[in-house]
């Protein structure tokens, strides 16, 4: 793990996920770059000098973005993390998208405030949008850290073979912080022949889990989000990981997205471990982004 990105927007969430990233970096010898978005004229790059100087809102926002990373790095002052700015406008999506492709991230940290109703499925929020677009794994971070570790991490699955590639992600990550890892299954209408399936795949992960002390939780509940809080609960787990795949926008109204819904919703961290199937951000398109020396 050698590079960890921050997007922001200097809100209060925002800067949870910061000092979130800056304790990761700090056990795991990161870089962290924080990149935000800025309003500004849309054809700002294609502007000479002399024609920037008819837009006076766009230089005050640039100015108080410098200000704003200026403060950020005052924060984090001796600190042992190097620490990269940068800011562009454009697309959200897809401006990060290319970030993440040219500079080799590798996690990627958000501060969220959830979204409910309509909004949620029609929209969403921000930390949502990169969730669901990203090829790399994204911790969503709602609070302040209570400490700065991960002893307790629940990896929700079906355990299908897919789910391979991110659990070994995981224990990659969760050795760093000598973690414990919970896997848990949900069950919502159990049968026999089903349980004892699942249970069988479940003691497969778990002997790849030699490195750390791996646990196997069988719960059922209403619902997955419900049966996945309510253990986090027990367990007074740190970080809930879950592997994730996409959705189309109709499938998402009609029977949502289990991952965006715990990052709505679940207040402790979230790390979405991203499928590769997923869509490769580097078929978006979008203008180099200016970089702050």
């Amino acid at each position: 793990m050698k590079k960890i990105l921050v997007p922001t927007d200097f809100s209060d969430c925002a800067l949870y996920a910061a000092d979130a990233a800056i304790s990761i970096a700090r056990k795991t010898s990161a870089e962290v770059h924080f990149y935000t978005r800025v309003h500004v004229h849309p054809l700002w790059d294609q502007l000479s000098e002399k024609e920037k100087m008819d837009f006076p809102e766009s230089f005050a926002r640039i100015q108080e973005t410098r200000k704003q990373f200026q403060e950020l790095r005052e924060r984090y002052r001796g600190v042992p993390v190097r620490i990269v700015t940068s800011y562009s406008h454009g697309d959200l999506i897809d401006v990060v998208s290319r970030y993440i492709e040219s500079e080799d991230i590798y996690l990627i940290v958000m501060g969220s405030s959830g979204a409910d109703g309509m909004k949620e499925y029609l929209f969403g929020s921000n930390a949502q949008k990169i969730v669901r677009h990203a090829q790399r794994p994204v911790m969503v971070v709602k609070h302040p850290l209570v400490k700065d570790e991960f002893k307790n991490i629940i990896f929700a699955s079906d355990f299908s073979e897919e789910a391979n590639i991110p659990f070994q992600q995981l224990i990659q990550f969760g050795r760093h912080f000598g973690s414990h890892i919970h896997l848990v299954s949900i069950a919502t209408s159990p049968s026999f022949g089903e349980t004892r399936e699942v249970r069988k795949k479940m003691e497969a992960f778990e002997e790849q889990c030699w490195a750390l002390p791996c646990f196997i939780h069988e719960v059922g509940d209403y619902n997955i989000e419900m049966g996945i809080s309510s253990l986090a609960n027990k367990l007074n787990a740190d970080l809930v990981t879950v592997a994730h795949f996409g959705k189309s926008l109709v499938k998402r109204i009609f029977t949502g997205s289990l991952t965006e819904s715990l990052v709505n919703h679940l207040e402790i961290p979230i790390l979405t471990l991203n499928y590769p199937e997923l869509e490769p951000w580097h078929m978006l398109h979008v203008k180099k982004e200016e970089k702050i020396a």
